[in-house]
């Protein structure tokens, strides 16, 4: 097996932890705002979301530089010295996915989403990534109402899922995109 046919690989397994894993995160956003589930089960539902979400927006982060990378066969313009800038960039990327949560709440992790949504990062990810931290501080709430969800952390349910949605609408461009080669 050659290096490209590797490369062919990881990108379609990423798509598919993007895709998919979105599609997870965001059934189980919907679920945590159904009346009809207990407190103990809503936060349980958020706090796997959460920590689901994780996945498809490092698989979001890898998919462009590994395409970029497998487009080389392709004779893509972007090699040398640019790709290497676009590996460095993924990295962080990846380490910022997987190290700000854990600061949550803390003054750095939001000066530090402030700059990656003012930055070159894709929006709607960076969105759900936001509505996503919008929740964590409300899980104990929630475990304890068993009333309907409250109106902030509805909103920020509803903003994770439309960004989804403008992904997977983004995705399926992508993919036709990719498939047909019209430009």
């Amino acid at each position: 097996m050659d290096f490209y046919t590797v490369l062919i690989f990881v990108h379609v397994l990423l798509f598919a932890g993007w895709f998919g894993g979105h599609l997870g995160v965001l059934a189980l956003l919907r679920q945590a705002r159904s009346p009809r589930l207990d407190p103990e089960h809503r936060g349980f539902t958020l706090r796997l979301a959460m920590r689901l979400d994780r996945i498809p927006r490092t698989a979001f982060a890898l998919t462009p530089a590994v395409g970029l990378t497998l487009a080389q066969s392709w004779g893509s313009p972007v090699r040398g010295p640019y790709l290497d800038l676009l590996w460095l960039l993924t990295v962080v990327w990846v380490v910022f996915v997987w190290v700000v949560p854990r600061e949550s709440e803390t003054p750095n992790a939001q000066l530090m989403r402030k700059i990656a949504l003012f930055g070159l990062v894709p929006l709607p990810a960076l969105e759900i990534g936001e509505a996503m931290h919008r929740l964590r501080p409300a899980l104990d709430e929630l475990s304890g109402v068993s009333a309907p969800i409250p109106a902030k952390i509805a909103r920020a349910i509803d903003i994770a899922s439309l960004a989804s949605l403008i992904i997977y609408g983004l995705l399926i461009a992508a993919a036709f995109i990719g498939a047909t080669k019209p430009i």
